[in-house]
């Protein structure tokens, strides 16, 4: 079965989502070596932990798609939207401090 369009939307957002991890991980990082606290530690890992879920989440869309149809893609792009709003305002906060 061909992936849908709902799912490779769906596969995109994922990706576009842990683009923006990775550079929220960068900037973390950075933020680590200068002020070494449990709070930019734990910055870190959660940056690390939304890149993974997020490469594993496309993943997982592209297995989907061979067996479900545009009923199952909707709601999981919903849900990855709305993810990725919540994360470009948070990249955009962290970058504009």
């Amino acid at each position: 079965m061909a992936l849908g369009p709902i799912w490779i939307a769906g596969i995109m957002v994922s990706t576009i989502v842990a683009v923006i991890g990775t550079g929220l991980l960068i900037t973390y990082v950075k933020n680590l070596r200068h002020a070494k606290t449990k709070f930019t530690a734990g910055l870190v890992l959660f940056a690390a932990v939304v890149v993974a879920e997020n490469i594993a989440t496309a993943y997982v869309y592209f297995e989907l798609a061979q067996t479900y149809t545009a009923v199952v893609a909707t709601p999981l792009l919903v849900l990855k939207a709305i993810e990725l709003s919540g994360f470009t305002i948070l990249s955009w906060i962290t970058l504009k401090l």
